[in-house]
């Protein structure tokens, strides 16, 4: 059962049982902030990923984002976990880089 959807549950028939407007707007509203969490997780990889692992994974959504056979919403998803990937790399080391670089001030 999808997390954010606990609670809602199927008849004997599986069909939907009414669920009140209030409930399915919690479960969306809790849905949404998942998806938010899951998203500025997965913009801090370029802090906790050596940099030529992170340049392989950004090469790997880019190419994501440019599959034509991926709906152009998820496309457009790729493409901003890219960007933003990339904006942590130019504007600040990676955790690796700065253990390797107190390793060589030692």
């Amino acid at each position: 059962m999808i997390h954010g959807l606990q609670g809602l549950s199927m008849s004997e028939e599986d069909h939907p049982e009414s669920v009140s407007i209030h409930d399915m707007l919690d479960a969306i509203n809790r849905l949404s902030l998942e998806v938010g969490i899951l998203r500025v997780a997965f913009e801090y990889l370029a802090f906790a990923i050596p940099e030529e692992n992170l340049a392989n994974t950004i090469a790997a959504l880019k190419y994501e984002a440019e599959n034509e056979s991926r709906e152009q919403r998820l496309r457009e998803q790729f493409k901003r976990l890219a960007d933003q990937l990339e904006i942590h790399v130019k504007s600040q080391p990676t955790m690796f880089s700065r253990r390797q670089n107190l390793e060589e001030n030692k």
